[in-house]
C-alpha cells in the first residue's frame, strides 16, 4: 500500500519485483524488495525514499523533478546539533548534506539527522534487513535450545553472544530489548536443560 510523501503528492511504495534489483542514482546501490521508495513524478526512475527527501528530488539531469539549484534558508528555531550544510557520516566519514539520514556514498543509513560519532553509530539498534537478520538468528538458536539434546550446543552460543557481546555476525549491544530478552530466555532454558542432564547422568 503506498503512503503519501510528507514533502510532496508523490506516494511511497514498497519496492516489487519490477523495481527490485534497479539502482539508485543517489545513493548507487540496489533497491531490495520491500523497501521503501519513490518514483519520480516525471522519469519514473525509483529512488529511496531517504535519498529522494536527501537529495531535494529526482537525480535525472535535466528532469523537471530534480532540485533547484538555489540553497533554501534553513528554518529558524530548529534545534540539531548539525553545523553548517554538511556533516560526516559517521560510517565512512565523506562529508554529505546536514539533513541526510543516509550516506550516498557507502550507504549507511543512521534513522536521524543529527551527527553521530562512530562510536554512537556502531553501537544504534539494528534496522530493517540487518534486523531481520539478527532476529531470525536469535529466533533460530531459540528454537534449537527448545529441543533440549541441542542445549550442551545453545547454551555455549548464548553465552558467547550476551558475555562476549558478539557472536556468530550479531553484536549485543545492538540488539533491541525484545530480541535481548530472548537470547537470556534461551540461555536459561539452555542452562535448565544442561543442569537436568547432568543430574539424570549423575543419578543415573
Amino acid at each position: 500500500m503506498a503512503e503519501a510523501d510528507a514533502k510532496s503528492d508523490i506516494h511511497v511504495l514498497a519496492a516489487e519485483s519490477s523495481t527490485a534489483g534497479k539502482m539508485c542514482s543517489i545513493c548507487q546501490s540496489q533497491i531490495i524488495m520491500g523497501e521503501r521508495i519513490l518514483k519520480c513524478p516525471s522519469c519514473t526512475l525509483p529512488f529511496h525514499k531517504d535519498c529522494w527527501i536527501e537529495n531535494g528530488g529526482c537525480a535525472q539531469y535535466g528532469c523537471k523533478s530534480a532540485p533547484q539549484t538555489a540553497k533554501s534558508e534553513p528554518a529558524s528555531g530548529l534545534a540539531s546539533n548539525v553545523w553548517g550544510e554538511e556533516k560526516p557520516c559517521p560510517s565512512c566519514r565523506k562529508l554529505i548534506r546536514a539533513q541526510a539520514v543516509k550516506c550516498r556514498f557507502c550507504g549507511a543509513s543512521f534513522g536521524t539527522s543529527e551527527i553521530l560519532s562512530a562510536d554512537q553509530y556502531a553501537s544504534r539498534e539494528y534496522e530493517g534487513q540487518e534486523h531481520l537478520r539478527v532476529r531470525n538468528k536469535v529466533i533460530g538458536l531459540f528454537l534449537a535450545s527448545l529441543t533440549g539434546f541441542l542445549s550442551p550446543i545453545t547454551v555455549i552460543l548464548f553465552a558467547l553472544l550476551v558475555f562476549g557481546k558478539r557472536f556468530y555476525g550479531i553484536e549485543y549491544r545492538r540488539l533491541p530489548q525484545a530480541i535481548r530478552a530472548l537470547a537470556w530466555i534461551g540461555l536459561g532454558i539452555s542452562g535448565l536443560f544442561v543442569l537436568l542432564l547432568v543430574l539424570f547422568v549423575a543419578f543415573d
